[in-house]
């Protein structure tokens, strides 16, 4: 199994077509997990539509958020 990890921060539009991206894949062994940074709620409503894994980080930087999704992971 891989683990796709997606770093974002107000982007929930930019997230949903991301996703989409991903589950379209022909490769099914692999989970999601957004590492979401955001100010607002608008990320994590969208993410929850989806069978992606949500992650809310409170602060640092991209290296941040992905290090806490390989933690998840």
């Amino acid at each position: 199994m891989i683990s796709v990890l997606i770093a974002t921060k107000n982007r929930p539009t930019e997230i949903m077509s991301c996703i989409r991206s991903v589950l379209l894949s022909t490769y099914r062994r692999y989970e999601i997990i957004v590492c979401d940074q955001s100010s607002q709620n608008d990320t994590a409503e969208a993410v929850r539509t989806t069978p992606a894994q949500y992650l809310r980080i409170r602060k640092g930087g991209k290296s941040t958020a992905l290090n806490e999704g390989i933690r998840l992971a």
